[in-house]
């Protein structure tokens, strides 16, 4: 399936969005920041439910494919596969999806990941300028720490 997995502390998220989304510019950003990169535009899967773990394949570890760059070589994370805390899907809305975007409540979709397969995901609107890493990063924190009061 195409999409990113990173590491954020004790928490793994899943990354996934049209092509040209931002998916690989926001998992550089959150490298930056000292997060660890486990998989650039392709992991796998297994499993299902709770128990579905997630890996690069072996192939791509170590690997990131930044347009306009190239294949960039990230360090690669030893240990197997992982569960994913929260998947985030980055969207790009159009200028009326964009002033109707509620600002108070998270919008949650599902995310075909197989046949016969999705998953809950956050979504979170892309559009230039705007800090990805710093939104995934809160994000994944909002959701580790529950439901706010």
């Amino acid at each position: 399936m195409s999409g990113c997995l990173v590491r954020l502390g004790e928490q793994v998220a899943l990354i996934v969005g049209d092509s040209g989304s931002g998916k690989t510019d926001c998992l550089l950003e959150l490298a930056d920041r000292g997060h660890q990169v486990l998989a650039d535009d392709a992991v796998e899967w297994r499993g299902g439910g709770q128990g579905m773990e997630w890996r690069c394949p072996e192939a791509l570890q170590g690997l990131l494919a930044v347009r306009g760059l190239g294949l960039v070589r990230c360090p690669p994370v030893a240990g197997g596969p992982v569960t994913v805390d929260l998947a985030i899907e980055l969207v790009r809305p159009d200028r009326t999806e964009w002033s109707g975007w509620p600002a108070l409540e998270p919008v949650w979709t599902r995310v075909a990941i197989g046949p016969g397969l999705d998953l809950a995901a956050l979504r979170l609107p892309v559009a230039p300028g705007r800090p990805l890493a710093l939104l995934v990063e809160q994000a994944v924190r909002a959701h580790a720490a529950g439901p706010a009061p």
